[in-house]
């Protein structure tokens, strides 16, 4: 078996430039997160993404101190929109636009196809604190036909969700599976569903077992490779990136979710 490469270099989050992003509506920008030693590396990207809101009261702020955590506060309400968003980190690339977010600076670049990965392990370690808070935590992966496409178009998106409240995902129930959760095997709930021009696999740790607060390590590509096989989709496509994070609806939030390791091993 091949050796694992670590992709992040600042899995201890800590290498970086302190780095405050903040917003209320889908206007809200991110910004990439530098490395101190080498400033022309983008260790990875932090942002509010509010994508669906129009307009709201309060804010969303995603802050990176430098000394070893990631944190989202979100006080917003009055939300009028279709949804809300998902404050995120992300390694890699996003594929809306040519000009798409892209944040490359360390060992493993993507895009990347899938076929090239046995292993894709990423482990996280968050603490989500809530007094009102209708959504999930969860990776977004995106697959595509191009290396770097304009849209995500004709491709996949594989939500891999570790908890969830008050949200359902898109698409229909179709069973359930285990996977390896901290190498232990536990049962997630798969639904099918279509968005916007690309297919999206959702993939639920089932409800008895969420992960509100702990340490949770996967291989990405177990998750990949069935959601693949579940459309009847190839390994032939490019995995844009690794994005983790709070996705929220409508409702009005209350939390904070802080975000203590991410890193990230592949071959």
């Amino acid at each position: 078996m091949s050796e694992l490469r670590s992709i992040n270099e600042d899995s201890n989050l800590v290498l970086g430039t302190p780095l405050s992003v903040a917003g209320t509506d889908s206007k809200a920008g991110g910004a990439y997160v530098l490395n101190r030693y080498s400033p022309t590396k983008r260790l990875w990207a932090i942002t509010p993404n509010l994508w669906a809101i129009e307009s709201a009261k309060g804010s969303v702020s995603v802050y990176y101190s430098a000394a070893g955590r990631i944190v989202t506060r979100a006080n917003i309400y009055a939300i009028k929109g279709d949804f809300g968003g998902y404050p995120e980190v992300f390694y890699g690339r996003k594929p809306f636009g040519l000009n798409a977010p892209y944040a490359n600076g360390q060992s493993v670049v993507f895009p990347r196809k899938v076929w090239e990965m046995s292993r894709l392990i990423c482990t996280v370690d968050y603490n989500l604190i809530s007094s009102k808070m209708g959504g999930n935590i969860a990776y977004d992966l995106w697959l595509t036909n191009e290396a770097f496409p304009s849209s995500p178009s004709g491709g996949v998106e594989v939500m891999i969700w570790l908890w969830r409240r008050s949200q359902i995902p898109l698409g229909i129930y179709t069973g359930s599976v285990y996977f390896l959760v901290n190498d232990f095997p536990m049962r997630f709930s798969i639904y099918v569903g279509k968005a916007s021009g690309w297919d999206v696999v959702s993939i639920l740790l089932d409800d008895r077992r969420m992960i509100q607060k702990g340490t949770v390590k996967l291989n990405l590509i177990d998750f990949i490779g069935y959601g693949l096989r579940k459309l009847g989709r190839s390994g032939e496509l490019y995995l844009q990136g690794i994005e983790f994070g709070t996705e929220f609806t409508n409702a009005d939030q209350l939390f904070e979710f802080t975000l203590s390791k991410f890193m990230i091993l592949s071959t």
